[in-house]
C-alpha cells in the first residue's frame, strides 16, 4: 500500500512542476515577443533635405531640433560634423541610417539573457549606423538586452576616443575590459551621452581622472550581477561588479552619483536617465522622448 500511495502522490507533483515550467516558458515567450516589437524605432515622418542647414552660418534651436529628428545627432555632434569638409554628405549618411528599416534578431546568452542585434535579410549580424564622433568619457547605452523578459540593457564608457575603445563589464563569467565601439553599432537601439558641460567646464581634469581610475583600479574585475545586493554598493575596493554598477562606482569616487533612482541596484537605464548627462546621439529610439536642444 505504501508503495502505491507513494507513486500516486508523486505523479501530481511532477505534473505541477512541469506545468509551472511550461507556464514560465509561455510567459517568457510572450514577453520576448513584446520586447521584439519594441526593439527598434523607425521614424514615421518624412525625411527633409539637409543641404540648407549645412549652408547656414548659424543654426537656431529649431534647426538643431530638426537635425536631431532627422539624424539622431544632438547639437554638439552636429557642430563637430559641420566643421568637416564633407559635412553635408556625412549628415546625409546619418539621416539615411536613422530612417532605414531594419531586421532584428536575438541571440540567447548564458543565464537566460537575450541580446537583440541588427541583421541582414540572410540573418547575419550587421552594422546599422555610425556612432557620432567619440570623446573620452562618453557613455554608450543600449536597451537591447533582456533577462527573463526584463529589458535590463547594457552600458559602457569611452576610455580612448582616438582608438574607439570602450570599457565594459560585458557578461557573467567575464572580466571587465575594453573593447572597440564597433559592436555597439549592431544594436537596434542606442543612446550616446556626455556629462553636462556645466560639470566638466569647472573641472577639466574630471574625465581624465575617472578614466585613469578605470584603467588602474577597475580592469579585470569579475562580473557580479548582484553587486549592491549581496555586497556593498559602494565598497572601499571594488572586487566584483556589473556593467552599470562599475561605471557608477568610477563616477562615485569623484563625488558624482549617476544612479537616477538612488536604489540598491544600479541599472543601465538608471544611468541613462540621470540628469547629470545630456544626449549626444540616438538611434532606433523615438526623438520625442529625449531633449537634445539645450
Amino acid at each position: 500500500m505504501k508503495t502505491g500511495n507513494h507513486h500516486i502522490t508523486k505523479l501530481p507533483k511532477c505534473l505541477i512542476v512541469i506545468g509551472l515550467f511550461e507556464l514560465l516558458y509561455l510567459v517568457m515567450l510572450i514577453q520576448n515577443s513584446i520586447l521584439m516589437i519594441n526593439s527598434h524605432y523607425t521614424p514615421d515622418y518624412k525625411m527633409v533635405e539637409l543641404k540648407p542647414y549645412t549652408e547656414k552660418q548659424l543654426l537656431t534651436s529649431k534647426d538643431y531640433q530638426i537635425l536631431f529628428e532627422q539624424t539622431g545627432l544632438a547639437p554638439d555632434a552636429v557642430d563637430t560634423i559641420m566643421e568637416w569638409e564633407n559635412s553635408y554628405e556625412t549628415l546625409k549618411q546619418y539621416q539615411s541610417n536613422f530612417f532605414r528599416k531594419t531586421y532584428v534578431a536575438t541571440s540567447n546568452n548564458p543565464f537566460m539573457t537575450r541580446s537583440e542585434y541588427i541583421c541582414s535579410k540572410s540573418g547575419s549580424r550587421t552594422r546599422g549606423f555610425i556612432t557620432a564622433p567619440l570623446e573620452d568619457g562618453y557613455i554608450l547605452y543600449t536597451p537591447s538586452s533582456s533577462t527573463l523578459g526584463w529589458r535590463n540593457g547594457h552600458i559602457g564608457i569611452v576610455v580612448d576616443a582616438d582608438s574607439s575603445l570602450v570599457f565594459e563589464a560585458l557578461a557573467p563569467g567575464m572580466l571587465s575590459d575594453v573593447g572597440t565601439a564597433e559592436h555597439w553599432t549592431s544594436y537596434p537601439a542606442f543612446i550616446m551621452l556626455k556629462l553636462n558641460s556645466t560639470i566638466t567646464k569647472n573641472n577639466e581634469h574630471l574625465i581624465p581622472d575617472i578614466i585613469s581610475t578605470i584603467n588602474n583600479k577597475l580592469m579585470g574585475i569579475p562580473y557580479n550581477l548582484f553587486a549592491g545586493v549581496l555586497s556593498s554598493k559602494n565598497p572601499p575596493v571594488c572586487k566584483s561588479s556589473q556593467c552599470a554598477h562599475i561605471i557608477w562606482y568610477a563616477f562615485s569616487l569623484y563625488g558624482l552619483d549617476i544612479d537616477s533612482n538612488k536604489g540598491v541596484i544600479v541599472t543601465p537605464e538608471n544611468i541613462a536617465n540621470c540628469n547629470l548627462f545630456e544626449v549626444v546621439q540616438i538611434y532606433g529610439v523615438n526623438p520625442s522622448e529625449y531633449s537634445a536642444v539645450k
